[in-house]
């Protein structure tokens, strides 16, 4: 894909299964396999690799992006750009920001999917499903209608930030857990055939 981004997935009114759009990037990437091409980049989601034409992109590239939205997801902050953690990494990893809000393994996934180094990540889907399986994460609320994504023609800014912050309950994370079953099911929707 090469552009995963909380903007680019979007629910489906009828039954709230996510849908992951534009392969714009993908399909310039598929067209231009013998030239240079100009990269998509969007900070915080796009990895290292991205930000050069020569970059070795594969699997690992939508897997650092897949993580980079949970990250939003479970913290409400974008991850920190891929070009400022070169040399002294700012991220905190979400392991230790949502300690307690999901299983450690799960968190943990999150965190392996979101190093800079492509070959520190998991190289494959299969790779990072495997990380991620039978853990437990809280089940979160269904999505009030309010907060389903308008269709894919109609152009999105960017979500706000919440004003108050989410808390625990019985209730589930609210919109925080919504968005992590939302990019866990655009993620599994992806890459079913590929694997």
């Amino acid at each position: 894909h090469r552009d995963i981004k909380p903007g680019n997935i979007v629910i489906r009114a009828e039954d709230r299964s996510p849908v992951l759009i534009d392969f714009g990037a993908a399909r310039q990437a598929v067209g231009a396999m013998s030239r240079s091409v100009t990269s998509i980049v969007t900070p915080g989601y796009a990895p290292i690799e991205q930000y050069s034409t020569r970059g070795n992109q594969g699997p690992w590239t939508d897997i650092y992006a897949l993580a980079g939205v949970c990250y939003r997801a479970l913290t409400d902050d974008v991850p920190d750009d891929a070009m400022d953690r070169v040399r002294h990494d700012p991220l905190i990893p979400v392991s230790e920001r949502c300690k307690g809000r999901a299983s450690h393994q799960f968190l943990a996934a999150i965190d392996h999917a979101l190093q800079v180094d492509e070959d520190a990540r998991p190289q494959t889907v299969s790779e990072w499903r495997a990380e991620l399986d039978d853990t437990p994460v809280d089940v979160p609320s269904p999505v009030p209608a309010s907060q389903i994504s308008p269709s894919p023609d109609v152009e999105r800014p960017e979500p706000e930030r919440a004003q108050e912050p989410v808390k625990d309950s019985e209730e589930g994370w609210g919109c925080i857990g919504c968005m992590v079953w939302i990019v866990l099911g655009a993620f599994v929707l992806m890459f079913m055939g590929m694997c």
